[in-house]
């Protein structure tokens, strides 16, 4: 885990928001997950999946290459949840493009999803206001 935010739940243990990530041969994959500890053992719950890129010499993904990068991860004032902030682009590869990165490749303008997620003092959820945001993110790359 790259980094946590703590909140004090109703039975008085800490729940945990967790944001981490992994890169490999030219990709990169972030992900946020609820963590808690209950009946002795560790817990944890996918809240965010499947952001991340392969600018850095990736195979084109449905023909593109593209970067999805959380640049915002934070605890709400109100302490009743957090925000993550995702910034994604994407290009067109060459139609004979082998991977992302060995030429310039002409990005569209970036865009930044900004989700929320609330916090009821069990359990996280995105906020109702934030499925839109979720759906532009899922939605980024055609899928065939």
């Amino acid at each position: 885990m790259s980094k946590c935010l703590s909140f004090r739940a109703r039975d008085g243990l800490d729940r945990l928001a967790c944001f981490a990530g992994d890169a490999h041969l030219g990709t990169s994959v972030y992900w946020i997950s609820a963590v808690s500890y209950k009946n002795n053992s560790l817990h944890a719950e996918p809240l965010l999946e499947d952001i991340g890129g392969n600018m850095a010499l990736g195979s084109p993904a449905e023909g593109y290459c593209y970067n999805q990068d959380i640049t915002r991860f934070e605890k709400l004032p109100s302490d009743t949840g957090f925000l993550v902030e995702v910034a994604q682009t994407k290009g067109l590869a060459p139609s004979r493009e082998g991977s992302c990165g060995e030429t310039e490749i002409r990005m569209e303008p970036s865009e930044t999803v900004n989700l929320n997620f609330q916090f009821d003092g069990d359990h996280f959820a995105l906020a109702p206001a934030s499925k839109d945001g979720l759906q532009k993110i899922k939605n980024f790359l055609p899928h065939h």
